[in-house]
This record gives C-alpha cells, structure tokens and sequence, in this order.
C-alpha cells in the first residue's frame, strides 16, 4: 500500500501537468544544538510544490510544449490545478509510526508503517504488509524513493509543514 500510494502520487503529479548560532558579544558565545534527524523527521509532511512545478515543466517539455509560449495567467492557473488535484503526504509520530495518504482528485488513500531512521536515511515499513519504502532528509527536505521510476522520475520530495 505504501509504495502504490507514493507512485500514484508520484504518477499523478506528472500526469497532472539550526546549527549553530553565537552572538557577537565580547566573551560570550551562545550555540545551539541542530536536532537530531529523528527530531526534524516528526510532524506533518506534504508535497513540495516547487517539486511539483519542476514535475509539471518536465512533462510539458516532454510533451514537446514550449513553455515559454505558455502565459503566465494559464501557467499558474495550471499549477493550482495540479496542486489542488494531488495531495501526498506523511504524519510522522515520535513513537516511530507514520501515516501517509495521497489524495488524486476524489480518490483518497491511507497507509499506517512504522519508520526508523540512520543518519538521513528514512526507512518506513508498512503495517499491512511486508512493503517498506525509504527516503532520505536532504537540506530540511524528505526526499521519498519511488519504487519504479515513472518518467524518469525518481523521488518525490516533501516539505515540513508543522513540527
């Protein structure tokens, strides 16, 4: 369930045309400790949109459109389509569950798995099932492998939206 959730996801976006810190006092030096990958990973999780504008121009490219003849007027209009049609995302919990859903227009589907994570690399392993997928944090994003690539396409990539 969880791999056929991220490739629809996946399928229909592209078918859908703190470190360290310290203050500048004379002798005091403040740091702050960056969370660790376990802490940046809980809370809720959603489709990236600028990684599903650069999906879109992808796909149109491929389809042989010249983006540039495209106005801007329809351009964004079609990008608050797709981002409305499509909904992915992850709810990470710190007793190492996650539920996942995608939403492509009326159809709407959930998972529940159990993740771990070692160093920035994400593993979710499925409730239902023996399917497990990973992903990696890259630069505070979640960066989910798709389990066939579909275009090309080989990761979808998600953004924290709360913590």
């Amino acid at each position: 369930m969880i791999r056929k959730s991220i490739l629809a996801a996946g399928i229909a976006s592209t078918l859908l045309v703190v470190g360290c810190a310290s203050t500048n006092t004379q002798t005091t030096e403040v740091s702050v400790q960056a969370p660790s990958p376990a802490e940046q990973l809980v809370g809720q999780w959603v489709y990236d949109p600028e990684h599903l504008e650069e999906m879109i121009l992808a796909e149109l490219e491929k389809a042989g459109l010249d983006v540039s003849l495209i106005s801007e007027e329809n351009y964004a209009e079609m990008l608050r389509t797709a981002n409305e049609a499509v909904e992915f995302g992850f709810d990470f919990s710190e007793d190492g569950t996650v539920v996942g859903y995608h939403r492509v227009e009326d159809d709407t589907e959930a998972f529940e798995a159990n993740w771990t994570i070692d160093g920035a690399v994400v593993t979710m392993q499925s409730t239902a099932d023996d399917e497990s997928v990973t992903g990696r944090l890259v630069n505070g994003k979640l960066e989910i492998a798709l389990p066939v690539a579909v275009d090309g396409l080989e990761f979808i990539r998600l953004i924290k939206v709360d913590g």
